[in-house]
């Protein structure tokens, strides 16, 4: 990746954040208890990870961290309640200017991949949300143990995968309802 097309990727990111308006920090829980969740941006991209107050309708957007390509960063969450996160990338499509592929024309030059994940958190665990992107984005989330974390071990975990819409305003939901 280019010194510019990093720039440009980084631009559109914080676009997206200034479009927020007046949008808060995520704050860490300072009492109770609490879970960890890592963010890990496997794209060449930067990441923007961001909480909702609202996990079912994804509205209240708090901003987290921007993820550099290929970095970590991991929060404390509430436990116990329900929770939504995500982490948006904005990158180059490989086809772009390609002409006809598989019947259609591939000019959008940009892509947009936003996973969402909705879950409750649950006591001493740590949770790991993996984005990549490039041709195609993907996403993969998953719950450890304390004696699991840093480990490719892992164990199941309930969560939802949530449907990224853009909103009219930025007072509208962010996803489709389950």
């Amino acid at each position: 990746m280019t010194a510019a097309s990093h720039a440009g990727a980084c631009a559109a990111l914080l676009a997206g954040l200034a479009l927020a308006g007046c949008a808060t920090s995520y704050q860490e829980p300072r009492d109770g208890p609490t879970s960890t969740i890592e963010f890990r941006n496997e794209a060449e991209v930067p990441g923007l990870v961001q909480a909702f107050d609202d996990p079912v309708e994804c509205t209240g957007l708090h901003p987290v961290d921007t993820l550099e390509p290929k970095a970590r960063r991991t929060i404390k969450v509430a436990t116990g309640k329900r929770l939504a996160v995500s982490m948006a990338l904005q990158y180059k499509n490989p086809l772009a200017g390609q002409g006809l592929v598989g019947g259609l024309v591939a000019a959008k030059t940009t892509r947009r991949c936003t996973p969402i994940v909705d879950f409750t958190p649950e006591p001493d665990r740590h949770y790991v949300f993996l984005v990549r992107a490039g041709g195609t984005c993907s996403s993969d989330f998953y719950g450890q143990t304390a004696e699991q974390k840093g480990t490719p071990l892992s164990m199941p975990t309930r969560f939802r995968q949530r449907t990224w819409t853009m909103p009219v305003t930025v007072a509208g939901a962010s996803c489709i309802k389950p």
